[in-house]
């Protein structure tokens, strides 16, 4: 049951050490390891089944690119059980330590599987922080992490008791891994496209080296990233146009002439046209792949009027997360909008200010060689 299996680069085991766990990088590691194990065992015990031998010796570790977002740790002796009370494992390290008489967490009786499997967990976690095997580990180390309020197995004063792993501690152990969410890694893809990313991990909602390869393989995800850079390059266009039309100054010439931020208000809008599209039931396709008899060239009023709500909700949401308040007064430098209310409490003059840029959607996305299809 060593605690520091040895890893590769995701084919055969290569024989690298794991970093020490005392070290920030080795804590991540061992933090990564643990969200992996959680992830799966939340998983089995959501569908009522007990893998009833969590112990190193049943975890393997590959690694799939540097630091702790390359491990990727899989359970083994994958012989699952359902039911409370059958087919125990006595793994003496980690039973006898446990659940014998005398031990950290006595119950004085069988533990059932449930039990068990939380109580390896608590050993499990142990040995992978700590870098040492189960037989190696004193007590206190193994009573610190029962005494965690973050244990499922958890004993105090008034003995142990259990409760089933919740996904809150799926993700903490995620984030003392340092793992990005799909929204944080992907955020320059759709909405639609973070929801698909999420599902397509399996994994919590946090994405690790081997996630990002195989989204990035993913045909979907290509496209949607293509799709998006060409919206918001499109996007940009327009608005320059825009400003010469109406005598303004422009700024910059080119999309990628554009600081970081004003570029990625760009992007924003794209992400936000995919979803408004997806909204009237509508997909985005490239011009060439489109069927004519299917496409979309232009939105009623109504689709019109339900966008520019849509639309109006979003730009709330958008200043209020940068920081701006409603006031009868616009200030730019003091982050005020008398805008920033319901659209019913808008006048029909500022509504069309929404309105307009969704007339012009279709003729936008046509620009970026795509169409929109029904």
């Amino acid at each position: 049951g060593a605690p520091v299996p040895r890893f590769s680069d995701g084919a055969e085991l290569a024989g690298e050490p794991l970093p020490d766990p005392s070290t920030p990088e080795g804590a991540r590691v061992a933090h990564k390891i643990l969200f992996d194990v959680l992830c799966q065992v939340e998983a089995l015990h959501r569908q009522g089944l007990y893998h009833r031998d969590l112990r190193s010796a049943n975890v393997a570790l590959r690694s799939w690119g540097p630091g702790a977002e390359g491990v990727r740790a899989t359970l083994l002796d994958l012989e699952f059980l359902t039911g409370e009370r059958r087919g125990l494992v006595r793994c003496a390290p980690y039973y006898d330590r446990l659940f014998a008489e005398g031990g950290l967490a006595c119950l004085g009786r069988a533990p059932t599987l449930l039990e068990q499997d939380l109580g390896y967990l608590a050993v499990l976690a142990a040995e992978v922080l700590c870098g040492r095997a189960a037989s190696e580990l004193a007590d206190d180390e193994v009573r610190d992490v029962l005494r965690s309020p973050r244990c499922p197995l958890r004993v105090g004063p008034a003995g142990a008791f259990s409760r089933r792993l919740l996904l809150r501690d799926v993700w903490r152990e995620a984030r003392l891994a340092g793992l990005p969410t799909v929204g944080e890694a992907y955020g320059h893809v759709s909405a639609r496209a973070v929801a698909v990313a999420q599902g397509e991990t399996r994994h919590a909602g946090y994405v690790d080296t081997l996630d990002r390869i195989r989204l990035e393989r993913s045909v979907e995800m290509i496209l949607e990233q293509q799709t998006i850079e060409r919206l918001a390059r499109a996007v940009f266009e327009n608005y320059r146009e825009h400003r010469r039309r109406d005598g303004l100054d422009v700024e910059y010439e080119t999309f990628d002439e554009q600081p970081e931020d004003f570029r990625e208000s760009c992007l924003e809008q794209a992400r936000s046209y995919c979803d408004k599209v997806r909204l009237l039931g509508c997909e985005l396709v490239l011009a060439q792949e489109c069927d004519e008899a299917s496409r979309v060239r232009s939105l009623s009023e109504d689709e019109v009027e339900f966008l520019a709500r849509v639309e109006h909700d979003r730009w709330v949401e958008e200043r209020t997360r940068a920081g701006w308040t409603y006031g009868a007064e616009k200030d730019v430098e003091r982050r005020v909008s008398p805008y920033l209310v319901g659209w019913e409490e808008l006048s029909d003059e500022v509504r069309e200010y929404d309105r307009a840029p969704m007339r012009e959607m279709i003729a936008l996305v046509e620009s970026a060689g795509l169409a929109v299809t029904r």
